[in-house]
C-alpha cells in the first residue's frame, strides 16, 4: 500500500505501509490531498460469492458545513464509501441540530471502460430520517462494513456502522474496473461530480480489509478491533 497525494497537495509523502488488513501498531493520519493506493488493486473486485469492505476509521471532527465529499474506501467504477454533507432543507435546521454529515455508499453499474464515475448507483446514507438516526460519530474510533453480492449472482447489499445494519437493498452491481483501490482519498475528482472537489478523509484509519463473499449478513454483529487475515481476505 502507498500513500500518495495530488499534485496540488502540499505534502509529498510516499509510505509503503501495510495498513490493507493491518498489523501495524499505529493508526495513519492522511495529509490533505492524500491518500492510500494498493498495489495489486486488479484482485480488489467482486469474487463469485460477493465481496466485504471494512475497516476502522477516526473522524478528528465534524467537518464545516457545505458540499463534501470524502472518500473512506474508494475504487472508482466498482464501489465506494464517504463521509458527505447531509441535506438541510425545510424544517431540518430547526429540529435537527446537526452534525450535518453522513455515510453514503455507492455500487457502480458503468458501460463505460475504465470510468472514473463515483456517483452511478447511490444505494443509501446513514440518514433515514431526521433527525439523523444514525448519526456518524467524531473522536471516537468507528467500524464501517459495506456487504455486496452481484446482480447477476442473485444481488444483495448490506451496509452497517459499528456493527449495526443501516439499511440493505435486494440487488447490487459491482462492475470490474480497473481503477486503483484507494483509501482516504482519490487521484481525481469524478466527471459526474459536478466540480465538487473530493477532499481527504479528515482523520485517521487504523485499518482495511477486503474480503471474498459475505462476512457478516446479519443484522447486528460484533466488529473485531484488530481485523485479522484469514483465508478470505483478499
Amino acid at each position: 500500500m502507498t500513500t500518495c497525494c495530488t499534485s496540488a497537495a502540499v505534502h509529498a509523502v510516499i509510505l509503503i505501509t501495510c495498513l490493507f488488513a493491518a498489523t501495524a501498531s499505529a493508526a495513519i493520519q492522511i495529509p490533505e490531498g492524500g491518500y492510500l493506493a494498493a498495489e495489486h488493486h486488479d484482485d480488489l473486485v467482486m469474487a463469485p460469492d460477493g465481496i466485504t469492505i471494512e475497516g476502522w476509521f477516526y473522524l478528528d471532527e465534524y467537518p464545516a458545513e457545505g458540499p463534501l465529499f470524502a472518500p473512506l474506501v474508494v475504487k472508482p467504477g466498482s464501489y465506494a464509501i464517504a463521509l458527505v454533507d447531509r441535506p438541510k432543507i425545510g424544517m431540518a435546521r430547526v429540529i435537527d441540530p446537526g452534525p450535518y454529515v453522513q455515510l453514503q455508499f455507492y455500487d457502480h453499474r458503468s458501460d463505460i471502460p475504465d470510468a472514473w464515475m463515483l456517483c452511478d448507483g447511490v444505494v443509501g446514507r446513514s440518514a433515514t430520517a431526521i433527525p439523523d438516526t444514525n448519526p456518524v460519530p467524531a473522536a471516537e474510533w468507528m467500524h464501517v462494513a459495506f456487504e455486496m453480492v452481484d446482480f447477476d449472482d442473485g444481488g444483495a447489499l448490506s451496509y452497517y456502522l459499528n456493527g449495526v445494519r443501516l439499511g440493505e437493498k435486494p440487488e447490487s452491481w459491482v462492475d470490474e474496473s480497473r481503477a486503483p483501490f484507494c483509501i482516504g482519498g482519490v487521484p481525481i475528482a469524478g466527471p459526474c461530480l459536478l466540480g465538487l472537489q473530493p477532499r481527504s478523509w479528515p482523520g485517521k484509519i487504523d485499518a482495511v480489509r477486503v474480503s471474498r463473499g459475505v462476512r457478516y449478513g446479519a443484522d447486528v454483529f460484533a466488529p473485531e478491533r484488530d481485523l485479522r487475515v484469514d483465508r478470505d481476505t483478499i
